[in-house]
């Protein structure tokens, strides 16, 4: 069609059919696929910019709601930043989504373990401040109740414990040990 011949349309059609072109041109411009979306998932991860690989994750998840890798990946952040209840959650997802794949299989186990390890540390912990209360002259009571509060990384109670032992044995060497391990 020639110049002349388009200038003729009614002014409405052209402007249509330029919104019209300008659609269909960012339709096939090419968007970022899941596995883009999850390689810099994956790289933000390596980074230990968690945030911005949950954002990643998610974008994958929103391309591909049933994809197991994705569900595995965000079992993975949630794993490292501690989440461990929502990581069991996206790795049963993954499991269930790849019927059963050995590899989202074995994530699962992993966290389940986890979570059984955690569980005991906090019965653990239950009992030793049990312990410190009835016994608070029981320095062996507050490093095991240290010891735990270190392990599930609560640095301040296990301060606290710590010295409550040093307290009660300055020269125990077991708690000074202790003591300069945590952070």
């Amino acid at each position: 069609m020639k110049l002349k011949q388009i200038l003729k349309f009614p002014a409405r059609i052209l402007i249509f059919v330029t919104l019209l072109s300008l659609t269909l041109i960012s339709l096939a411009t090419p968007r970022q696929n899941v596995a883009d979306y999850i390689s810099s998932g994956d790289q933000f991860l390596a980074e230990k910019k968690h945030s911005k690989a949950y954002e990643s994750y998610l974008k994958a998840e929103s391309l591909d709601p049933n994809n197991p890798q994705v569900h595995l990946k965000l079992a993975h952040l949630y794993e490292e930043t501690n989440n461990l209840n929502l990581a069991y959650e996206e790795a049963s997802k993954a499991v269930a989504l790849s019927n059963n794949s050995p590899q989202a299989s074995v994530e699962l186990e992993k966290i389940k373990a986890v979570l059984e390890e955690e569980k005991k540390l906090y019965e653990n912990i239950v009992y030793w401040e049990k312990e410190v209360l009835e016994k608070p002259d029981y320095r062996d009571a507050w490093i095991q109740l240290a010891s735990n509060y270190y392990r599930i990384k609560d640095f301040g109670k296990a301060k606290e414990a710590i010295n409550k032992a040093l307290e009660l044995d300055p020269n125990y060497e077991i708690a000074k040990k202790l003591k300069e391990s945590i952070p």
